[in-house]
C-alpha cells in the first residue's frame, strides 16, 4: 500500500461541501468550515452531544455504512485533526459529498 500524503489531501479540502439527502425532494445539507467543524456539525445531532473527533467520525461512518451501503476504511494513529481531514476527503472520493462552489 502506498504512503497517503496526508498534508496534500488536508491543502486540496475545500471550505465547504454539500451532501445531497437520501431522499429525492429532500434538500441537501451544506457543512462549512475546517474539517474538523465539519465533522462537528455533521455529527451534531448524535447523541451523546460531547464527543470526541474520533468518537464523531465513528459514528459517521457507522451511519453513512448503515443508511449509504458504503463503507469508508480509515487509517489509525492519526490525530483528530487529520482524521476529520481524511474523512471529508473519502466523503469527496467517494461521491457523497461533493465540494460546495465558490461564489
Amino acid at each position: 500500500m502506498s504512503e497517503v500524503d496526508i498534508e496534500a489531501i488536508m491543502a486540496g479540502l475545500p471550505e465547504a461541501i454539500w451532501i445531497p439527502s437520501p431522499g429525492s425532494s429532500a434538500l441537501p445539507k451544506v457543512y462549512r468550515g475546517s474539517p474538523v467543524e465539519i465533522v462537528e456539525a455533521m455529527a451534531s445531532k448524535a447523541k451523546p452531544k460531547k464527543r470526541t473527533v474520533r468518537s464523531a467520525v465513528k459514528y459517521l461512518v457507522m451511519s453513512i455504512a448503515k443508511t449509504r451501503k458504503v463503507e469508508i476504511h480509515l487509517p489509525g494513529g492519526l490525530d483528530e485533526d487529520e482524521l476529520a481531514g481524511l474523512f471529508v476527503f473519502a466523503l469527496l472520493d467517494t461521491g457523497l459529498g461533493k465540494p460546495l462552489p465558490q461564489a
